[in-house]
């Protein structure tokens, strides 16, 4: 059926794949997916004029169908299984950003997944409620990007170390935040910056700043042979009053080429309105009440 999200996660996979997230009027989580073998990339957060539809704070209406085979804890999972089923509706106020980020929010890390996390760092496959949640940190202790080099392959890490309110440290979380990702990237390439002075630059912004932090579980997965699979902590998202972006998202720093975009333009929306099956959900109010 046609879900209305606001988009809270828009974060980096491998190579050019995306993952997306959003919460309908009631702080339901959903993640779309698509029909296994194929990937969200990053073409399909844009329509064919190269506009970017999807992206953090975007109110969307997306048709989604439940899978009836979850797996714990990523029970946000739905299916997208047409990509053309898509329509962006506007861009709250930051008002409705706050709301979101407060209503969506849990007191602790431990409180979002409701699991064991073992070494501050990840959960057992199986365990916990929610793969997906919001938390206000007390301090954020570290920003950290380099870059690794492997013959002539190249890829930027980050990560962040953070204290939730509870007083527990998480060190060294990576970070897949698409847009502070490619912000960062702006910094370096554009810009020319040292990456000190653009640790220091985001470092300024977040402290003088009121901080919210996404965070989500990794797929299983084992990171040598001799260790056990495991749903590894990531930051999805970091956001800030006032915005440290000032607005801007991924699509600001490295827009899309056209002739990568999605090859149909959204036509199913109007398809659905002609033929009276119309059946999205009520638009977000200003502040969404239901919540």
């Amino acid at each position: 059926m046609w879900q209305e999200l606001i988009i809270t996660d828009v974060t980096r996979m491998k190579d050019d794949r995306v993952c997306i997230a959003g919460v309908d009027r009631k702080g339901n989580c959903y993640r779309p997916l698509l029909s296994y073998p194929e990937f969200l990339c990053e073409h399909h957060l844009y329509d064919t004029d190269s506009s970017v539809m999807i992206r953090p704070r975007a109110v969307v209406n997306l048709f989604l169908e439940p899978i009836s085979t979850l797996k714990p804890p990523h029970n946000e999972d739905h299916l997208w299984r047409n990509q053309n089923q898509v329509e962006f509706l506007r861009l709250p106020d930051e008002s409705v950003w706050r709301t979101v980020m407060e209503r969506t929010a849990h007191e602790s890390v431990e409180a979002i997944f409701h699991a064991k996390i073992h070494k501050n760092k990840y959960i057992a496959p199986g365990d916990g409620e929610r793969s997906l949640g919001t938390i206000k940190p007390i301090s954020i202790d570290k920003l950290g990007f380099y870059r690794l080099k492997f013959g002539d392959v190249e890829s930027d890490k980050f990560s962040l170390n953070f204290t939730d309110s509870t007083g527990v440290t998480y060190k060294q979380i990576p970070v897949t935040d698409l847009s502070l990702r490619y912000y960062i990237q702006h910094l370096r390439t554009q810009k020319n910056y040292h990456p000190a002075r653009i640790r220091s630059i985001i470092e300024q912004k977040f402290s003088a700043s009121e901080v919210w932090l996404r965070l989500g579980l990794t797929r299983p997965f084992q990171k040598t042979d001799n260790d056990k699979s495991w749903c590894y902590i990531q930051v999805t998202g970091i956001y800030t009053f006032p915005d440290y972006l000032n607005g801007a998202c991924f699509a600001d720093y490295f827009p899309i080429l056209p002739q990568a975009v999605r090859p149909v333009k959204s036509e199913l929306v109007d398809d659905y309105r002609r033929e009276g099956r119309d059946d999205r959900q009520p638009e977000f109010s200003e502040v969404p009440e239901e919540w």
